[in-house]
């Protein structure tokens, strides 16, 4: 595993030329680790790399950001010095509304357009999500009791104090930015956005069409795995990724 400066850690090893570069965003509250069974399962020519945000694994001494316009432009700036290869983006969960803003203000910026855009379980930008709120309201017991139902994090970590305390101001602070995103339309981007959804979302094919039209080309989803959190089951994600990518590398 390596860096490269604050914002970006490579899982994966160092190819010289990799056929696609994978840009991964974690779910609220994670940190690059959580994309390592990820990169052990990806063929060599996927170089995965993994957003690191303030507050938690490398950068926990540094403060959580809680404003998304900023951090918005910061990550497309670490982005734009490694896209002279075809790239591709995934977010999951949470992380799939960031790398859509991210591609957006590359694009802004002059920078090549992703290949792909991969998104898990989250509503297409201009739905609503309510959660998030919903879950800033709460104290801290109901707080992490949702977290676990809902899947977002594993009990073993929610059963312990200490474990809640460290991990706490980064969820919360990742909601604060979930809560004030507001819509605005855009032209909708020069890739292909598929969707996965989380498993039996009953609004699964109205998310994926939801999605496709802020990309171009026809919807498409496909639950992979067995439930639960995508990088629970690396090997599925692993696969799809690279079966998704693989008509794309040049």
């Amino acid at each position: 595993m390596t860096g490269d400066g604050l914002w970006l850690t490579r899982l994966t090893g160092d190819p010289a030329e990799p056929a696609i570069r994978l840009f991964a965003f974690p779910n609220a509250g994670a940190g690059p680790n959580v994309f390592t069974g990820l990169a052990r399962r990806l063929p060599g020519w996927i170089d995965l790399w993994a957003v690191a945000l303030p507050g938690r694994e490398a950068r926990f001494g540094e403060p959580p950001r809680t404003e998304l316009a900023p951090l918005t432009a910061e990550l497309a700036d670490a982005l734009l010095p490694h896209l002279s290869r075809p790239y591709a983006l995934f977010g999951d969960c949470s992380g799939a509304l960031l790398a859509f803003l991210v591609a957006h203000r590359v694009r802004e910026l002059g920078g090549p357009a992703p290949v792909r855009l991969v998104v898990r379980a989250y509503p297409p930008p201009d739905i609503v999500n309510r959660t998030p709120r919903e879950l800033l309201a709460l104290e801290s017991a109901e707080f992490w009791r949702r977290l676990v139902s809902q899947g977002r994090i594993p009990p073993e970590i929610a059963a312990i104090d200490d474990m809640r305390e460290v991990f706490e101001p980064a969820f919360r602070a990742d909601y604060r930015l979930l809560a004030q995103y507001e819509y605005r339309p855009m032209p909708p981007l020069n890739t292909a956005i598929t969707s996965l959804p989380g498993p039996g979302d009953p609004d699964a094919r109205r998310h994926a069409a939801g999605w496709a039209a802020h990309g171009k080309g026809d919807p498409h989803h496909r639950e992979v795995g067995n439930g639960g959190r995508a990088t629970d089951s690396p090997a599925a994600l692993g696969a799809h990724l690279a079966q998704t990518l693989g008509d794309l590398a040049p």
